[in-house]
């Protein structure tokens, strides 16, 4: 009968070595994922002003919170902006569309044309007014920005919505509804009507808000 032998017991430490060599592989051979932690804290830009026969919506969040959203990275964990345009658009399509509820008088103003998206670094101040955004997006190609990572990159996104023909654009208004990208979220609004801007500041998703109250609905604010 040929004989067997039979395995020494392991000392404690190289029971200790051998789990933590398990572990190590395990690790390893794990795909990598990116994490998608709720941001405690986001302020999203708006500004939104009726062109002719159209409402040109543009919005910027942080691009952080646009959750289970993959954007592709270089080795160094910054963003790969020549390969992250797709991303953005996914970001743009689940998290900021159906955001923005919008109506014209009674109708309401539905499947807008998703115009543009860029990703930005905290420096660029083109949000600042509708005319500067409106040619930032203009520009396209652009990938000379360098070492941004996610947590301090912007998501600039610019929308289209048809007016249906009659609707009153004397009659516009906007429900912002982005308190879901942060723990708390705060929304700056810069309505334009009749070449005249109204600012507001507001926090959570705080319902329907007219480009133009009367006093009373001023009032009630």
């Amino acid at each position: 009968m040929p004989e067997r032998s039979v395995p020494l017991p392991l000392t404690p430490r190289a029971a200790l070595r051998r789990c933590a060599r398990v572990a190590l592989a395990i690790g390893l051979a794990a795909p990598h994922a990116q994490a998608h932690e709720i941001p405690k804290r986001v302020t999203a830009v708006v500004h939104a002003r009726a062109e002719g026969a159209q409402l040109k919506v543009l919005v910027r969040v942080p691009l952080a919170a646009m959750r289970d959203i993959d954007v592709p990275l270089r080795g160094d964990g910054t963003i790969d902006l020549s390969r992250a345009m797709a991303a953005a658009r996914d970001g743009a399509q689940l998290w900021v569309v159906p955001a923005l509820a919008l109506r014209a008088g009674p109708e309401a103003l539905t499947t807008p044309m998703l115009e543009a998206v860029r990703i930005v670094a905290p420096s660029d101040a083109s949000f600042r007014t509708i005319d500067a955004a409106r040619a930032a997006m203009a520009v396209t190609g652009d990938t000379t920005l360098r070492d941004l990572p996610v947590p301090q990159a912007l998501l600039d996104v610019q929308l289209a919505y048809a007016l249906p023909d009659g609707a009153d654009a004397r009659a516009l208004t906007i429900a912002p509804a982005f308190a879901r990208l942060g723990e708390r979220t705060s929304t700056v609004l810069h309505l334009w009507k009749d070449g005249t801007e109204r600012v507001l500041i507001v926090d959570g998703d705080p319902g329907e808000l007219p480009f133009d109250p009367s006093w009373v609905q001023a009032a009630r604010r």
